[in-house]
């Protein structure tokens, strides 16, 4: 009964995490999904709208990320820049994982996230962080 359980709230929490990015799709916004831990971070995934240029071909993500200057104030002017950003490859599921030159700490990676969201051709950006699996049973932390 407790497996049946655990798959049951796991298919509600996953299609509520669907129809919340559908949302906010629809809305025209684009998602940013929060840092956890305390970083460094420097591995990021970005995934462009489908029909963007850079969502269709690989090639004009990496023209896009490698050649931008993504400015650190929020009204877009210029400013101190972000170290530079190496694309690293297409992923399964459409997005781009690439990286920063140095490390960022958290408010830079979060000025970073910031300043590419801005784009209207993005449809997601985060911070690539390692998911692990809780243990079962009655180890497991609550």
């Amino acid at each position: 009964m407790g497996r049946w359980l655990a798959v049951v709230t796991m298919a509600c929490f996953l299609l509520a995490a669907a129809s919340c990015g559908t949302a906010a799709r629809e809305a025209g916004m684009q998602a940013i999904v929060g840092l956890d831990g305390d970083g460094p971070w420097q591995r990021f995934i970005i995934k462009y709208h489908p029909e963007s240029a850079a969502g269709r071909d690989p090639g004009a993500a990496r023209e896009k990320l490698e050649a931008a200057d993504y400015a650190d104030a929020a009204d877009g002017t210029t400013g101190e820049g972000f170290p530079q950003l190496q694309w690293q490859r297409r992923l399964g599921v459409g997005a781009d994982l690439f990286t920063t030159a140095e490390p960022l700490d958290r408010d830079d990676a979060q000025r970073l996230l910031q300043a590419l969201s801005r784009d209207p051709a993005v449809q997601y950006v985060e911070a690539e962080t390692m998911m692990q699996a809780l243990p079962a049973g009655p180890q497991r932390p609550r």
